[in-house]
């Protein structure tokens, strides 16, 4: 019984990891060093916005570079600046779903990709929960 068990929790990992990709989980980003607090009159008071880009230092994945502030596959390149925002291998250009890893094509033109493992993996993030709940839930019980 327990050659299964080893299995199971590797499974267990992946999804759990498929679930925190799919449901927006991890973050790029970097320190900021010298916090300036902008002008009041302009910005709620407080608000830490160094780079005077108007996205709080909090929310800005670059606080030190006015030109970018979203890394959506957290390569460190902006995605002003990346080609490939979803890291997919396929160009933004070329990709009908630039900011989404599990999809690149829509060959119909309805709006929802080809890749129908998607489905499976990003239907419901409490889904996933609940089935990465579960299978934790089962190993310790045949523990």
């Amino acid at each position: 019984m327990k050659n299964l068990i080893a299995p199971i929790k590797c499974c267990s990992i992946t999804i759990l990891f498929a679930t925190l990709t799919a449901c927006g989980g991890g973050s790029g980003g970097s320190s900021n060093t010298a916090p300036i607090v902008n002008d009041p009159v302009t910005e709620a008071p407080g608000v830490i916005d160094a780079d005077s880009d108007g996205i709080p230092d909090a929310d800005d994945a670059f606080p030190l570079d006015a030109a970018e502030s979203v890394d959506t596959d957290g390569d460190g390149i902006g995605n002003n600046s990346d080609s490939d925002d979803d890291n997919d291998g396929i160009a933004d250009t070329d990709d009908a779903f630039p900011l989404d890893t599990l999809e690149s094509a829509d060959t119909d033109g309805d709006g929802i990709g080809n890749n129908p493992m998607k489905t499976m993996i990003t239907t419901s993030c409490s889904i996933q929960t609940i089935l990465t709940t579960t299978i934790m839930g089962s190993l310790k019980s045949a523990a």
